[in-house]
């Protein structure tokens, strides 16, 4: 049996997919790369000369009795977040391919990034029936497309702050009140090639910065109105300025009857220019 061999790939900007994956394939058809059997792998976060990031899967124990080697898990892949690829592996000692979904979060997905259907065709394309597809690598992973749809914040309850009746008194507490729901379920249709439904459940924690420089964290009330509502701050000055709430949304969605995985967490900002405004005695003169 022949080894696929693992490299670290040094990318710059204008590397295509289609060149990764062509360097993929050259990479699994070159043949042994070592004498030894490899007995442990490990996927190994890794980042090139350009400051891309990604996984290797990468030898960490070998058999040193020798041997011809055997087949590793994978070979090497330069992912972005939101991005499908197409991988050359093995599945019992066979070779075959498999489109697979690359969660990077924090990494730019850059426009020209595969669609599942273009990662696909692509794999058809190039490898054709020189391999098969995986098991259970003909069905699409949903998971960068509720993604696309849960960063679009679309979905989300809409959101109102207020503050009666309409500005607040210096020295006295102000009652913020956050309207709107809390807590979401939606269940929303997946666009081609899915033809499936995902179901989205959602809370949120609010962070209030009441715009003097004070701030109230982990909230998970929507507050209320003077007398008994809990959002209060009092203000010590008389001035204009802003109450901003930021919304952090978590949850997890799932395909029908199948199981939960988890959203990545969603921040969302509100705000709410206020007057502070300020009694002033007056002393007025007696009528003689």
């Amino acid at each position: 049996m022949t080894t696929i061999r693992t490299v670290r790939i040094r990318a710059n900007h204008t590397l295509g997919w289609a060149a990764v994956v062509a360097l993929l394939i050259w990479l699994a058809l070159a043949g042994p790369a070592s004498a030894q059997e490899c007995i442990e792998w490990e996927e190994q976060r890794v980042v090139d000369a350009d400051g891309r990031v990604g996984w290797e899967t990468v030898c960490v124990r070998y058999d040193h009795g020798g041997g011809n080697g055997s087949d590793g898990p994978g070979g090497t892949w330069l992912p972005t977040e939101g991005a499908y690829a197409v991988l050359l592996t093995t599945v019992d000692d066979e070779r075959c391919w498999r489109v697979i979904w690359i969660d990077m979060p924090g990494y730019e997905r850059p426009p020209d990034a595969w669609t599942w259907g273009e990662a696909y065709d692509a794999g058809q394309g190039m490898w054709g029936d020189s391999y098969p597809v995986c098991p259970g690598g003909e069905e699409p992973d949903p998971t960068g497309a509720v993604r696309a749809l849960w960063a679009s914040t679309s979905l989300l309850p809409d959101t109102e702050l207020y503050v009666a009746p309409g500005w607040a008194l210096a020295g006295q507490p102000a009652f913020l009140e956050i309207r709107g729901d809390r807590t979401m379920e939606t269940t929303e249709s997946l666009p081609a090639p899915f033809g499936v439904s995902a179901t989205l459940t959602a809370s949120a924690t609010y962070t209030i910065h009441w715009g003097d420089g004070e701030e109230t964290a982990a909230v998970q009330t929507a507050g209320g109105p003077w007398p008994d509502g809990d959002l209060r701050h009092v203000y010590t000055d008389a001035e204009g300025l802003e109450i901003t709430v930021v919304a952090e949304w978590s949850g997890e969605w799932r395909i029908g009857a199948g199981p939960a995985r988890p959203l990545p967490a969603l921040q969302v900002e509100h705000s709410l220019p206020i007057e502070v405004r300020e009694w002033r005695a007056v002393r007025v003169a007696p009528d003689v």
